[in-house]
């Protein structure tokens, strides 16, 4: 199993943000279902650590907040685009679920991974 833990949005936000998808050539546009704000990439994942994960994540617990989607950007930074995001504002709530679910995914056995979190949602993967 391909693994990602992630934030969903309700279907007023997906369709505002399906609502700027639009108009780029060589863009594959991502389905208004599929928006996300990615915590943590897990990559290929067995069904004994999946149930570990699933046990640990099942522990995260969290107070809702609001969040601010600003800016249209792409990675990589440098170079030729392939990915066209928005990006989300600094926000400590945010940052706060995102290390209790590093926490928890400590606890059932996955390393850190080591790189800051970028929170973002993908709209579209370039291509040309």
């Amino acid at each position: 199993m391909r693994l990602f833990v992630a934030i969903d949005f309700p279907e007023s936000i997906t369709n505002r943000l399906e609502d700027i998808a639009y108009g780029l050539p060589g863009a594959v546009w991502v389905p208004a279902h599929q928006y996300h704000l990615t915590l943590r990439f897990l990559g290929e994942t067995d069904e004994d650590s999946f149930q570990n994960i699933e046990r640990a994540l099942g522990e995260v617990r969290a107070d809702s907040f609001h969040l601010d989607l600003k800016s249209i950007g792409h990675f990589p930074l440098r170079g030729n685009p392939e990915v066209l995001w928005t990006g989300v504002a600094s926000n400590e709530s945010l940052l706060s679920l995102n290390h209790k679910v590093d926490s928890a995914l400590g606890r059932a056995g996955i390393p850190p991974d080591g790189r800051k979190l970028h929170p973002h949602v993908t709209l579209a993967r370039i291509r040309n």
